[in-house]
């Protein structure tokens, strides 16, 4: 519990009498939409070269390349 202490003194916060659910979630919740933006952004990317036939591109620029 020392390190959550020391998180929520330099947040402002005393942990006397304080329980764990009453101290702001913005700092739990932003890895979550940083995350999520992740996975939307990658899964827009793949979507996105699927639709456009991208392997049929890459597959020929790998056997141009190999000859």
């Amino acid at each position: 519990m020392v390190g959550l202490e020391r998180v929520a003194r330099s947040l402002g916060y005393r942990m006397q009498g304080v329980h764990i659910r009453t101290l702001p979630f913005s700092s739990i919740r932003t890895p979550a939409v940083a995350w999520l933006l992740l996975v939307l952004a990658v899964g827009v990317h793949v979507a996105d070269e699927a639709l456009n036939d991208f392997l049929a591109l890459y597959n020929l620029a790998v056997e141009f390349l190999r000859d």
